[in-house]
């Protein structure tokens, strides 16, 4: 079977060209709360989801926090997440943060009383570091933390 030259020089110009495709643009990434466990001295450590839903891996940075429980806010917060996140798709992050005593009170009495979770709202930014950009997307999610059955001050 031939080929003919003008054929092969039309594949190798198509390919080439499609290698040369504009990359696209930088989507938004979402965070949610994996797990929230309120630690003996009444700090929190969050596992945060962050989902990246960009079509290249980025390098997420500085992520600031807003948590509201129902109508209660647990307070502003800001961590470096340092983490590489492949093309669409996510990782865990953990931090500690220091809410009010009073906020570790209402989660636990809320939990007890709701079984079937405490609502929450995040809130926030996280930043964006590439080779060709910084900047911060913002972000919001609600959903609801229940407690995880057998283990005391953990929620999910």
């Amino acid at each position: 079977m031939k080929i003919s030259a003008r054929f092969l020089l039309g594949l190798t110009v198509l390919v080439l060209l499609a290698s040369c495709a504009a990359v696209r643009p930088l989507v938004a990434p979402g965070a949610s709360l994996q797990q929230v466990t309120i630690l003996p001295d009444g700090r929190w450590k969050l596992a945060l989801r962050i989902e990246n839903f960009s079509s290249q891996s980025v390098h997420y940075g500085t992520t600031k926090l807003h948590i509201d429980l129902g109508e209660i806010s647990a307070g502003d917060f800001s961590f470096n997440a340092d983490i590489v996140i492949a093309a669409e798709n996510g990782d865990m992050v953990e931090t500690t943060i220091a809410p009010a005593p009073e906020i570790s009170a209402a989660l636990r009495a809320r939990g007890k009383a709701n079984p079937g979770g405490v609502q929450y709202e995040l809130k926030g930014s996280i930043g964006l570091n590439t080779e060709k950009e910084n900047r911060e997307f913002p972000f919001e999610h609600k959903s609801r933390l229940s407690p995880v059955p057998g283990l005391t001050d953990v929620y999910r």
